[in-house]
Formats: structure tokens, C-alpha cells, sequence
């Protein structure tokens, strides 16, 4: 994600103002949101998943 940064700030000249702050800092926070949410997700969906999968497994002892 650094590179996106980068690139914002080589886009806007170096100009460094209160709207290439704000960006820059409104993209991190958007990112630390996004990235805990989105594990959030992800292991909600395992356990979803490995719960599935376990009673799958019981089912075929049960035959």
C-alpha cells in the first residue's frame, strides 16, 4: 500500500496541503478498517465453515 502513497505524491507535485494530508490519512485509517474488518470476515467464515465440514464428518461415522 505504500506505493499508492507514492504515487498520490508524486501525482499531486509534492504539494504538500491540507488536502493531500487529509487523503493520505484518510487512506490509512480506510485501510485498518478494511483490513479488520475483512479478518473479521474471513474468520467468521472458517468457523462457518469448519462447522459444516465437522458435522459432514459426523454424518459419515453415523453410516
Amino acid at each position: 500500500m505504500l506505493w499508492v502513497i507514492v504515487f498520490f505524491h508524486y501525482l499531486s507535485g509534492n504539494a504538500c496541503s491540507d488536502f493531500t494530508h487529509g487523503v493520505i490519512y484518510g487512506g490509512i485509517v480506510g485501510l485498518a478498517v478494511g483490513l479488520t474488518l475483512g479478518i473479521i470476515n474471513y474468520r467468521q467464515s472458517m468457523k462457518r465453515i469448519n462447522g459444516i465440514l465437522k458435522q459432514i464428518d459426523e454424518m459419515k461415522e453415523e453410516q
